[in-house]
């Protein structure tokens, strides 16, 4: 079994490939083969690929798209896949509309994988992570934001990562905590 990872995409491009793209999406959705959506859910990412013409056996495209929708000239799409952000996919859909362009964030807690491709922060602001499984998660935009947040919880001033992830050791130390983590996410170029 794997480990899922969350993925979130939003896909600006040409309206009519966007358009024409929801259209496949919606077909593939109504047409699902019951028996093959057991395990996927009704709208597989290697469904995808084969209908566009591609080898899904070549492709790596191991997920399910959970959710779609065209806003404001936008295509939002959620998806849900083994252990990565399906980078081939992503590909291969692109090399079909070429006018897309791809802006993600990606999850998979289990391997503590945070990253995005999102560099200015246009669609995907946050960049840091704060995994507390008794007192709630939190997303942080700013290094500052994160700063603030954890110098309260913990009692000590921090200025960077590594103080961070220090303080918020010796906090669960202390208290006898072993529930919290502190990701930052990598910036892909992808």
């Amino acid at each position: 079994m794997p480990n899922w990872c969350q993925t979130s995409y939003t896909i600006e491009g040409n309206p009519l490939e966007i358009t024409t793209f929801v259209h496949l999406l919606k077909e593939l959705e109504q047409t699902a083969d019951s028996a093959a959506t057991q395990d996927y859910g009704r709208l597989r990412m290697e469904d995808v690929v084969t209908k566009l013409g591609g080898d899904s056996s070549v492709i790596y495209c191991r997920g399910k798209i959970t959710d779609f929708q065209e806003r404001r000239g936008l295509l939002l799409l959620d998806a849900e896949s083994a252990w990565i952000e399906m980078v081939e996919w992503r590909h291969f859909i692109a090399s079909r509309f070429p006018s897309f362009r791809f802006y993600y964030v990606a999850e998979e807690s289990g391997n503590a994988l945070y990253l995005t491709n999102d560099r200015e922060g246009k669609y995907y602001h946050d960049r840091y992570f704060l995994d507390d499984i008794e007192g709630g998660s939190r997303y942080f935009e700013t290094l500052q934001e994160a700063c603030e947040y954890v110098s309260t919880l913990t009692g000590r001033s921090v200025s960077n990562v590594n103080a961070i992830k220090n303080a918020i050791a010796e906090y669960c130390d202390q208290e006898g905590y072993d529930d919290i983590s502190f990701y930052e996410f990598r910036i892909t170029f992808d």
